[in-house]
């Protein structure tokens, strides 16, 4: 796609974003149909199913041959890489939505032949865009930012669950994790990774960075981070590849590269 030809899907992104973001908004004083997936903490609703429904109709409306993958299966059999496709996380942060109503987002990633080319993640709460386009930056609303750089580490405030600190799965990344903890300024988890990708761009964090995440979550974010100026991988520097889950760092540049050293050198011990 050209430049002008991903504003215009970026436009025709946010618009069906919008109608999306009308059926999230409506039911919170309503009964939610709510299940799980994997396992206890993993929900999804009735919402979440509504609004990848909504996504795929009008895509097929729109641009009847780019191809979408949902969280909640749509296009499981879709190759990310290959065509144009639509990375669609429905509603990030679904405990949130449950719970409190609040910090959850509709995450729009569009790829062409593996390339980012549009990211749009929208706070449905807070009003809030956040949004960027292959070399043409990253837009919070409508005003352009880029990421400052790295200030001194101990000064860092990262977002990071505190399940990551007591990992069994993971042992060597929980010890990394402590010490991080005990070095830096704050941590804060949001309970949303496009959500925290979004506030790293825009310099409400200063990094973000979790052990497992799906494509669905980073999408979008991915986009974001990079046009604002930063980095984002893997936690050890490796390149996110969409097959599967994986773990995810996104920082401004050097202390991105703080944070994966201290990974990679922890798998070498």
């Amino acid at each position: 796609m050209s430049n002008q030809t991903d504003f215009h899907v970026k436009e025709n992104a946010e618009t069906i974003i919008k109608e999306a973001a009308k059926l999230l908004c409506t039911p919170l004083q309503d009964e939610l149909h709510i299940q799980t997936k994997s396992d206890a903490d993993d929900l999804v609703t009735d919402k979440d199913k509504e609004v990848e429904d909504l996504f795929r109709t009008r895509i097929a409306e729109m641009y009847p041959e780019h191809k979408m993958i949902g969280e909640e299966g749509t296009g499981s059999e879709v190759n990310a890489n290959k065509g144009t496709v639509w990375i669609i996380d429905p509603i990030d942060g679904t405990t949130n939505f449950v719970h409190q109503h609040y910090n959850f987002v509709i995450s729009v990633g569009i790829y062409e032949d593996g390339e980012a080319r549009v990211g749009v993640v929208y706070d449905v709460m807070n009003d809030e865009w956040f949004s960027a386009v292959r070399g043409a930056g990253f837009f919070h609303n409508d005003k352009q930012k880029k990421m400052a750089a790295s200030g001194p580490y101990e000064e860092s405030i990262i977002g990071l669950n505190a399940r990551w600190l007591i990992s069994k799965r993971f042992p060597r990344r929980a010890e990394v994790c402590r010490h991080i903890v005990r070095d830096i300024r704050a941590t804060r988890s949001y309970g949303a990774a496009a959500l925290e990708m979004a506030y790293t761009a825009c310099g409400r964090l200063d990094g973000y960075l979790t052990m497992r995440v799906s494509p669905w979550d980073y999408a979008a974010g991915k986009l974001l981070v990079e046009e604002a100026g930063g980095k984002i991988s893997d936690i050890f520097g490796q390149s996110l590849t969409f097959e599967g889950e994986t773990s995810l760092l996104c920082a401004a540049s050097d202390l991105h590269g703080t944070l994966s050293t201290a990974f990679s050198q922890s798998e070498r011990e």
